[in-house]
């Protein structure tokens, strides 16, 4: 169902669009812009070259559209990874997000070797924490105010997943 494609700040012209549609729905404020989208994923390409990320845009398979993009940012030493996902709005509930989720974690915890892996949702986002959930993660803790986007405080779900 999907293609995972190592990231490049390339993918900006067809990641920002998509992006911003989903803007509300991301722990963090994303870019305001297409360059600043662009540089961001140089940044990304940089530590993934150092071993320190591994970041993927998510392609539907029959369709080779560009959905979203996926990463999991990690430290070898310590066995411990922090994974991110955003699709568009109309990859949505599909599926996607949860193979692409699966896929990583398996790079995660097969070849990396990673003990643990964290994810950060917004309280209240049932679609995202059922994607992680059918991976393996469980609901650790809410944070009460745990994030800001656009000067407001959130609440936020953290989800672990471990090694078996």
């Amino acid at each position: 169902m999907i293609l995972l494609r190592p990231l490049s700040s390339s993918d900006a012209a067809e990641l920002f669009p998509i992006l911003a549609s989903v803007a509300e729905s991301l722990v963090v404020d994303g870019p305001e812009t297409e360059e600043d989208l662009a540089t961001a994923l140089a940044e990304r390409e940089e530590m993934a070259a150092a071993g320190l990320v591994r970041a993927f845009t998510i392609l539907e398979e029959a369709s080779g559209s560009v959905m979203g993009s996926i990463r999991l940012k990690y430290d070898l030493g310590s066995g411990l990874g922090e994974m991110g996902v955003w699709l568009g709005k109309e990859f949505q509930g599909r599926g996607f997000g949860t193979e692409a989720i699966g896929r990583v974690v398996e790079q995660g915890f097969g070849e990396l070797g990673l003990a643990k892996i964290e994810a950060q949702i917004f309280a209240g986002n049932l679609a995202s924490r059922k994607a992680f959930e059918n991976n393996g993660f469980c609901l650790e803790r809410t944070v009460r105010n745990g994030a800001m986007q656009r000067g407001e405080f959130r609440d936020v779900w953290y989800l672990t997943a471990f090694r078996r």
